[in-house]
């Protein structure tokens, strides 16, 4: 069709594959090939008009800013704050099944 196509993207879990070409003069040969795993599409042009921009993700502008002005390092999160008294779960489940994944209805309350 002659149309030339442009994508803006994220790759994540690159690697490279390797190949045996069985036909032309490269035949006999091995070749490399880069995959990756396809995690976002930021934007289409299709002969410089825009067709698709994703919308913008509010949660991602503090981790661009910070990659932006150079810093490695984002401010650690937060840890919840600890009970002072023990909520009504704890109290009910000392012990080894304190914590566990089982269903409420594996236990006796």
């Amino acid at each position: 069709m002659d149309k030339k196509v442009l994508i803006g993207f994220k790759l994540g879990d690159l690697w490279t594959d390797t190949f045996v070409f069985q036909k032309g003069k490269r035949q006999g040969e091995t070749g490399v090939s880069l995959k990756a795993r396809l995690l976002f599409i930021s934007w289409i042009k299709i002969n410089g008009d825009m067709v698709y921009q994703a919308p913008r993700r509010d949660d991602d502008q503090p981790e661009q800013h910070a990659q932006e002005a150079g810093t490695a390092e984002a401010t650690p999160p937060q840890p919840d704050p600890v009970p002072t008294q023990p909520n009504g779960y704890a109290a009910a489940h000392t012990g080894e099944s304190a914590g566990s994944f089982e269903s409420p209805a594996a236990g006796s309350f």
